[in-house]
C-alpha cells in the first residue's frame, strides 16, 4: 500500500487495488512519513473499507476532529475486550468507542454529565461486557487525568454487547430499555421496591431478556399449547397474572405484540416467585 495522506502517527489514507479509499490503523505507523511512502505492513493493526457501512472520508474527518490519544486509548481497551471476551471484534466498534470515549470527554469537561438511566440492568444482564466497561473507565480517567462516572462503564458495555450481538446498539438500547419499562411496571403493580440482589430477580430479568429480544425484532413465538400450565397459573396466582395482564397490553398497544398463553404462564410464575421471596 502507498500512503495517499497522512492523517495522524497512527492512521494513514492509501487505497486498494480497485482504487477504493482504505484508512489504515497502526501504533506509529506514519511516524516519519509522507505521501507516496510504503505502509509498513508489520505496524497495520486495523483497516477500514468504504462499504455500506463504513464510509471512509466520514473516517478521515472524524480522525482529524478527535486527538490520536484518543486512539490510543481506544485500541488499547478494544485488545482488552478482546482478549477477554475471547472474539475477535468488528472494527467498526474501534471507530463507535474512540468516537464514544472522546465526545464523553467533552462533555465531562463542559459538565455535562449523562445518566445511564440503564445502569442497574445492563449491570445485570451484561455482567462480564460491563466488568470490561469499568477496566476502560477506569483507564480514561487515568490516562486523561479526569472523573468520569460508572455510568460511563454502561455505555461501554452497550457497544461491547452491540459487538457480540447481531442486533445494532439501537435495538440492544431498545431491548434493555424496555425491560426496565416492564419491571418498573412489576414494582409499581406489586407496589414493593424489587430486590436486584434476589434469585428471583435475576431469574426474571434473565427471562426478559431473551423475551424483549423477540418483541423488539418482532419474532412471536409460537404457542406450544400448555393450556392445562395456563389455566393453573391463572387460578393459582392472580395477583402476578393481573400483572402480567397489563404487560401484555403494555407491549400489544407500544409493539403491537401479542403475548401467547404459554409465555403469561411463564411470566406469571416468575412474578409469582418475586412476590414469595419478599
Amino acid at each position: 500500500m502507498i500512503i495517499l495522506k497522512v492523517l495522524n502517527n497512527n492512521v494513514v489514507l492509501t487505497q486498494d487495488k480497485n482504487r477504493i479509499p482504505v484508512i489504515v490503523m497502526g501504533s506509529g505507523i506514519a511516524f516519519q512519513k509522507r505521501a507516496g511512502d510504503k505502509v509498513e505492513k508489520e505496524k497495520i493493526e486495523r483497516i477500514f473499507k468504504q462499504d455500506k457501512s463504513t464510509n471512509a472520508s466520514a473516517i478521515e474527518e472524524a480522525i482529524k476532529e478527535i486527538p490520536p490519544l484518543y486512539f490510543d486509548i481506544a485500541n488499547q481497551i478494544l485488545n482488552f475486550a478482546q482478549e477477554k471476551l475471547d472474539q475477535k471484534l468488528d472494527n467498526n466498534l474501534f471507530l463507535a468507542l474512540m468516537d464514544h470515549i472522546y465526545f464523553a470527554v467533552q462533555r465531562y469537561k463542559k459538565g455535562m454529565l449523562i445518566p445511564n438511566k440503564l445502569q442497574e440492568e445492563i449491570k445485570l444482564l451484561y455482567k462480564k461486557e460491563f466488568k470490561i466497561g469499568m477496566v476502560a473507565r477506569n483507564f480514561i480517567n487515568k490516562n486523561l487525568n479526569i472523573e468520569l462516572p460508572e455510568d460511563e462503564a454502561g455505555f461501554i458495555a452497550l457497544h461491547l454487547v452491540n459487538a457480540n450481538a447481531s442486533a445494532d446498539i439501537d435495538e440492544t438500547i431498545q431491548v434493555t430499555n424496555l425491560i426496565k419499562e416492564i419491571v418498573d411496571l412489576i414494582s409499581k403493580h406489586l407496589e414493593m421496591k424489587l430486590n436486584v440482589e434476589s434469585l428471583s430477580y435475576y431469574r426474571l430479568v434473565t427471562h426478559l431478556k431473551f423475551f424483549c429480544i423477540s418483541v423488539v425484532e418482532k419474532d412471536v413465538r409460537p404457542d406450544l399449547g400448555m393450556r392445562d400450565l395456563y389455566l393453573m397459573v391463572k387460578k393459582s396466582y392472580p395477583v402476578s397474572f393481573k400483572c402480567v395482564n397489563l404487560i401484555s397490553e403494555l407491549l400489544l398497544v407500544k409493539y403491537n405484540y401479542v403475548v401467547n398463553d404459554d409465555e403469561k404462564a411463564y411470566l406469571a410464575i416468575h412474578i409469582e416467585r418475586i412476590r414469595n421471596e419478599s
